[in-house]
């Protein structure tokens, strides 16, 4: 059975554990297959980077490096999630960028408070279609060491199995806010915490 199908049964069951109407008979009344991408997505977001799996190699061919040390990168259509990001002098990767809404952006671009080789940061820009990458050392960071993302635009069979269990409750979760049952909708979204947590 493909991945999809197999989240979409296990989704049927968690509804059937919580909603308790004489409909839960009639799996066609759910819209478990339209909420399944987007309770994918929250999953996708939610969990620690060590459930994604190695990602993919994100292509640097359209790098745009400066002098003073800062450059961007286009990222591709399903992009999600960045994994690693690593410039050469860099002591360290970036697991964790910013974007650029947040007020630590600003900074960046006065390169005494900017991120720099022992502390670098990664910005994600115009809605995670642009990586933007920053150190202190001019000339510094011209070639990608690493870089990895998570890629996704639906439930297919590349989406970590491991996830199966969560995307389930997650879209069970989902379907019962769109039965306006709130109390069914709170215990999953406790099975969805809870089994967060195991990650």
């Amino acid at each position: 059975m493909a991945l999809r199908d197999d989240i979409k049964e296990k989704a049927l069951v968690c509804i059937d554990e919580v909603y308790t109407t004489s409909e839960a008979g009639n799996a066609s009344f759910f819209p478990v297959d339209r909420v399944l991408d987007e309770a994918a997505r929250w999953v996708v977001h939610a969990v620690p980077l060590k459930a994604l799996g190695p990602g993919t190699d994100l292509s640097v061919q359209s790098l745009e490096a400066r002098e003073d040390g800062t450059g961007s990168l286009l990222l591709p259509e399903d992009f999600i999630r960045l994994l690693r990001f690593r410039m050469k002098g860099w002591c360290r990767p970036v697991i964790i960028p910013i974007r650029d809404t947040d007020e630590r952006y600003a900074q960046q671009f006065n390169p005494v408070l900017r991120g720099g080789d022992c502390k670098p940061v990664v910005a994600l820009c115009e809605d995670d279609r642009r990586l933007e990458y920053f150190s202190s050392s001019k000339g510094a960071g011209a070639t990608v060491e690493e870089a990895r993302y998570f890629g996704f635009t639906e439930v297919d069979d590349d989406y970590p199995e491991r996830l199966a269990d969560i995307t389930a409750w997650k879209t069970a979760e989902l379907v019962m806010a769109v039965m306006n049952d709130i109390a069914a909708m709170q215990i999953c979204a406790g099975k969805v915490a809870e089994i967060l947590q195991l990650l």
